[in-house]
């Protein structure tokens, strides 16, 4: 309980779903499939680590429609 305070409400999921970004899931579908999860809580957990700073979603340069997801330094070092 003392760690998940210390790192600001951080899950392991949220850690797990890091990861996974990290290593190529680059959008709400994508961490979905790899996560075996719906895409809304796929995309649940990226605003959630959007909002503690360790991903950011920029719109994708091939497609407007689509959001690409990246880990942001501060991810980084919480993985």
């Amino acid at each position: 309980m003392i760690l998940l305070h210390s790192l600001g409400g951080v899950r392991p999921v949220h850690e797990f779903a890091l990861r996974t970004i990290d290593a190529g899931a680059g959008t709400a579908s994508e961490l979905g499939r790899r996560l075996s999860v719906s895409k809304q809580a796929a995309a649940t957990t990226i605003a959630a680590l959007q909002q503690l700073g360790y991903v950011i979603r920029e719109v994708d340069p091939d497609d407007a429609r689509r959001k690409r997801v990246q880990v942001t330094p501060r991810g980084h070092e919480m993985i």
